[in-house]
Formats: C-alpha cells, structure tokens, sequence
C-alpha cells in the first residue's frame, strides 16, 4: 500500500508523515492550502524519506512548475489528466505522476490519485486494507506545536494491524 500526505503545513506533519514511512509528502503549489516556497524548503530540510510531491491545481501554470522542479527536488506532481500530458515531456523525465482524473482506460506508468481517508477508526482502515494508494490531508496549526495526532494514530494502529 502507497500512503500520501496532502498538503503538508508544516514541520510536525512531514515528519508524522516520514515516520508512517509514507511514500509521499504533497505540498499544494495553489489555492488555500498553498504555503510558500521557503516554508517548503525549510521543511524538506529537516525531513527526509517521503517522496516531495508538488500538488497542481488546474490554475497552475507550466512556468510555475518548472520553477519549482528548478529549485526543489521535486519527485512526483499530482494534477488533472490534461496537465500531465502537457507538461512530463516539459519537466524533468524521472516524475513519478498522480493523476487527479486519470482515465479508467488509462494502461501505463501513471498513479490514479490515491483514494483520501477522511475518518481514521478502525472500521476505514479495515475498508481501505486492500486499496494500493491512500491520502489524508494534512491541516493547519490552530496554535504552534499544538496538533492532535491521536485519530492518526489509532487508524495506523489499526491499518498495521491488518496488514
């Protein structure tokens, strides 16, 4: 089983997502989950192990992911269908690609995007027990170092448990 983490916020949350031994770590390059450039870089330097995965919405430009291959060690990039074919013989040729809209005819390298857990109890790791790719959303610090990590917690407990 793959395991993603969405739009990481933040330092706690990449490294909760390195000790789960998640296979990537995504950072929104847009919209409301968006953080800035340096943030990212601040984070990636003192966490290692997921792969950085750059996530694209459909307002992304090709010059901004370009930039951000130029500056970051960019792994993998999660966008719609279209951007991808536009843009993997435009950036660099060892991406790996989660597609947000891949079709189900689709035979070939790219990830479909991994289907998000949003209740973390037993039951949902017990459904998602035979899924090969997963994803939760990582949120916001209300207050600095003050995140709850416990629903986290018992979902993996529970998921390791099963496999």
């Amino acid at each position: 089983m793959q395991i993603k983490f969405n739009h990481i916020q933040d330092l706690a949350d990449a490294r909760y997502a390195a000790s789960t031994m998640a296979d990537f770590m995504g950072f929104a390059i847009d919209g409301p989950n968006a953080i800035e450039l340096g943030k990212i870089q601040e984070i990636i330097g003192w966490c290692s192990g997921p792969k950085l995965c750059m996530e694209a919405s459909s307002e992304t430009s090709i010059s901004k992911a370009k930039a951000l291959c130029d500056v970051l060690p960019v792994e993998a990039f999660e966008c719609n269908y279209e951007q991808a074919q536009e843009w993997h013989s435009q950036l660099p040729s060892d991406l790996e690609w989660i597609i947000s809209d891949l079709p189900s005819s689709y035979t070939g390298p790219w990830l479909a995007a991994p289907k998000k857990v949003e209740t973390f109890d037993a039951q949902t790791a017990q459904n998602l027990a035979t899924d090969s790719f997963i994803s939760l959303d990582c949120q916001a610090e209300t207050q600095v170092g003050l995140k709850n990590y416990d629903p986290w917690n018992d979902f993996f407990d529970a998921l390791e448990n099963l496999l």
